[in-house]
């Protein structure tokens, strides 16, 4: 498979942690970590997942999940949950948008 070409979004709700009526957030988080981009782009998922885990009434453990996604997110790990997992293994962060 030619590593430009994505596959279908797939989702499995809250990688690693138990679905419950904040699954929503995750599938939303997925959707951003299957086509990949930037480094400040995946920050900026993360920091989207931490707010909605909280806007449902979990802060603590939206905090906890962010530190999570921050640490086994990153896309040169090989694991199924990564930053772009739309795209065949060893997919690194795209560059940063020039803001001129």
């Amino acid at each position: 498979m030619n590593s430009k070409v994505i596959k279908p979004f797939t989702t499995d709700g809250c990688s690693m942690w138990p679905d419950g009526h904040w699954r929503h957030c995750c599938v939303i988080h997925d959707k951003a970590y299957w086509q990949g981009g930037t480094k400040s782009e995946r920050k900026q998922a993360d920091i989207n997942l931490m707010c909605c885990i909280a806007q449902q009434g979990h802060p603590f453990m939206a905090l906890f999940m962010y530190c999570g996604v921050q640490i086994g997110g990153h896309p040169l790990w090989p694991f199924p949950w990564r930053w772009g997992y739309g795209y065949k293994w060893f997919k690194n962060y795209t560059k940063e948008k020039n803001h001129e």
